[in-house]
């Protein structure tokens, strides 16, 4: 039994490792799709529907997996049946996109000059060289982070609160970010001007991130865990075409693949930071360094 855990164990182990390397590739191509099949002025629209999509996908996982799993026996819950399903739908999804996606649009939606870009050493180099993405990027090692950290210790933030409605806290926050992706990138859009959103975003996700510090209400959670997932993940989204028009000619993959990363490092940091410091400690310094974000976001050029 020792020897079948710890091969179970291996199998487990090298799956999410699987897992992990491949997940980049879906999100750091969102932008490059829309340079590719939308114009100019329509990408950020296209981003935000793309990441739509992804929050969406989580937020159907999240209802459906309880029905998928059988109750309690012997102490342990049986996961085969949700592994099995979950596993033929993404074969399904990967078949569909073989043979019904095609790589180029039949005619380029953008100008040349803006489409084809160098994936050269220096030029990738060149993101971290430009004033903006500098920004840009310590805009999102602290608003990715602290995104991260609270969506990861929702529980521990709601403590007050049973179990069941700390669940729907975590979820509303997703219900939030689903309209923020489409809502601010599709006004960007229709505006013309990312830096107002970016802006406007770190202001108003203050209140969400200060009601997630000193309400222990479920109404009041609920509302301010949907103001901060609306306007946190909304940013992003602006943020990722920001970075994508502001790097050129590096490659749009490129822009967003580093600030994913400096995301996934800083929120590393800031769950550590929660369960080190405590939560009241945590969520206060998220609050001050969203307030640093805010005097970051101002610096940006359009």
């Amino acid at each position: 039994m020792k020897a079948w855990g710890g091969n179970c164990l291996l199998l487990v182990t090298i799956a999410q490792i699987g897992l992990a390397v491949a997940q980049p590739f879906i999100p750091n191509a969102v932008t490059k799709v829309g340079a590719k099949w939308f114009p100019l002025h329509e990408c950020a629209t296209a981003v935000g529907v793309d990441i739509l999509a992804q929050y969406a996908g989580i937020i159907i996982a999240l209802a459906v997996t309880p029905m998928l799993i059988p109750e309690m026996q012997n102490g342990t819950y049986n996961f085969v049946k949700m592994l099995w399903i979950y596993g033929a739908a993404s074969i399904t999804a990967a078949i569909l996109i073989l043979v019904f996606m095609r790589e180029e649009p039949p005619t380029p939606s953008a100008s040349e000059e803006f489409t084809e870009r160098s994936g050269s050493i220096a030029e990738i180099k060149d993101i971290f060289n430009n004033r903006d993405t500098k920004f840009l990027l310590l805009l999102f090692f602290v608003g990715l982070g602290i995104f991260n950290a609270v969506s990861t210790c929702i529980d521990q933030i709601c403590e007050n609160l049973i179990m069941d409605e700390t669940g729907m806290v975590g979820g509303i926050m997703l219900v939030g970010g689903v309209i923020g992706a489409v809502v601010l990138p599709a006004l960007s859009d229709k505006i013309k001007k990312r830096k107002p959103f970016l802006v406007g975003s770190m202001i108003f996700m203050l209140p969400g991130l200060i009601g997630l510090t000193v309400f222990n209400g479920f109404v009041p959670m609920l509302i301010s865990s949907f103001i901060f997932g609306s306007f946190i993940i909304g940013a992003g989204l602006v943020g990722f075409q920001y970075a994508a028009e502001k790097s050129y000619p590096a490659p749009e993959s490129s822009s967003q693949g580093i600030i994913l990363l400096i995301g996934q490092i800083s929120g590393i940091i800031f769950v550590f930071g929660v369960n080190k410091m405590g939560v009241l400690i945590a969520m206060t310094t998220f609050i001050i360094l969203t307030a640093f974000n805010v005097i970051v976001s101002i610096r940006l050029k359009e």
